[in-house]
């Protein structure tokens, strides 16, 4: 459980920083307003095989307000794992993780870009 909270904390670091705001929260959301866009992400296969590391997750985009799903996906990434020390590893997952949160990032920026009416 506590590798999920780790995960869930990247990925909102990420965003964050990928979108430039700080206006970025896990579910709940804070009592004292809902957000634009909703992210839900489902971490599918988060492994270790070989020399490998390996990341699925399927996610949806949503606009909170409406709870309208405008965007889903089912990523996958890989990258090679030179060695099997943990701060290796480590890195490797976090990169692996900021992949995922780009993607994300660049849905909500094409969306953002959209004529609203």
């Amino acid at each position: 459980m506590a590798e999920k909270a780790l995960h869930i904390a990247y990925t909102l670091l990420n965003l964050a920083a990928l979108m430039n705001s700080q206006e970025v929260y896990a579910f709940p959301w804070r009592s004292d307003g809902v957000p634009e866009y909703g992210v839900r992400v489902s971490v599918v296969q988060f492994i270790l095989t070989g020399g490998d590391a390996r990341l699925v997750a399927s996610w949806s985009l949503r606009h909170a307000r409406t709870d309208e799903m405008f965007y889903q996906a089912l990523s996958q990434f890989e990258s090679p794992v030179p060695d099997k020390e943990p701060e290796t590893v480590a890195d490797v997952h976090s990169a692996l993780l900021l992949e995922l949160s780009r993607e994300i990032a660049e849905e909500i920026k094409r969306d953002m870009a959209q004529p609203q009416g």
